[in-house]
C-alpha cells in the first residue's frame, strides 16, 4: 500500500476503535468487540484492495 493508504487505514482504525463506539452509544446501538474487529478487518481489506486497484503495476505489500 502507498503511504496514503497506510495513513487512511491507521486513521480509520483509530476512529473505529476510539470514536465510533461512543457516537453509536448516544443512539443506544454500541458495538461489541466482535463487530468492531469485523469493521477493522473490512477497513484494512478495503484499503488494500483499493490501493491495488489504483496502482496495478505495484506488486509489493
Amino acid at each position: 500500500m502507498s503511504s496514503r493508504g497506510w495513513l487512511l487505514a491507521i486513521v480509520g482504525t483509530a476512529f473505529i476503535i476510539f470514536v465510533l463506539p461512543y457516537v453509536m452509544e448516544v443512539f443506544g446501538q454500541a458495538f461489541n468487540g466482535t463487530e468492531t474487529l469485523i469493521l477493522v478487518v473490512l477497513l484494512w481489506a478495503g484499503s488494500w484492495a483499493f490501493s491495488r486497484r489504483r496502482a496495478p503495476g505495484r506488486t509489493g505489500l
